[in-house]
């Protein structure tokens, strides 16, 4: 991993959530929207972590390898 990556990550998910939290804040009935901009930004959170996990990230390219071996092209 590249040094200091977890300082940046950081960075990146305080960027994500603060505007929602003042969102919140300003516009009370936001919650009520059929799309939660907190659970938008949860989701991409819980993406931004699951990028650092090396384990995981080879695990999928083994995975996308597999899904399309034999396709020409793919390589």
């Amino acid at each position: 991993m590249r040094p200091g990556i977890e300082d940046l990550i950081e960075t990146d998910i305080t960027l994500l959530e603060s505007p929602v939290t003042r969102l919140e804040r300003v516009v009370p009935d936001v919650t009520s929207l059929s799309v939660s901009p907190k659970g938008i930004a949860k989701g991409f959170t819980g993406q931004i972590l699951k990028e650092r996990d090396l384990v995981m990230d080879g695990s999928n390219a083994d995975r996308f390898r597999k899904n399309f071996e034999g396709i020409e092209g793919a390589k």
